[in-house]
């Protein structure tokens, strides 16, 4: 008598080998791709903390704004990045000589990862494009 799996075994599967091949990458792969997701969560974070900061926080108004005034967009956008890249590190890299437990967490982060890069490098590719003059046609 053949056992039928349960209903979602075949994704469940298909999202365990996903995680396998990620965690079997070399080490520095993995680390080169925790790098990119925090640099693409900073890069993507930039614009909008920038703005809410300058329309709503900043007070142009007054006289003595201070040095920290200024660089709390910075400061919260390296945060955003430095948290990415901490998650990351748990979730993918792990510590040296080890394999990284597979966990649901490194395919989520894996995919919001991906997802944040791709937002990323669309932000980049249409301020160029803003950038670029028209010929006028």
């Amino acid at each position: 008598m053949t056992r039928t799996p349960p209903p979602g075994a075949a994704q469940a599967g298909v999202l365990d080998r996903t995680a396998d091949r990620i965690l079997d990458l070399p080490r520095l792969g993995r680390l080169v791709m925790v790098v990119l997701f925090a640099l693409a969560t900073a890069l993507l974070l930039t614009p909008l903390v920038d703005s809410l900061y300058l329309r709503y926080v900043f007070p142009w108004a007054s006289a003595d704004v201070s040095d920290l005034t200024r660089v709390i967009p910075s400061l919260l956008t390296a945060t955003a990045g430095v948290l990415m890249f901490l998650f990351g590190w748990g979730l993918v890299v792990g510590k040296a000589g080890t394999r990284p437990r597979r966990r649901p967490g490194v395919i989520v982060y894996f995919f919001l990862g991906v997802f944040v890069l791709l937002l990323a490098l669309s932000q980049i590719v249409l301020a160029l494009v803003g950038l670029t003059p028209t010929l006028g046609l």
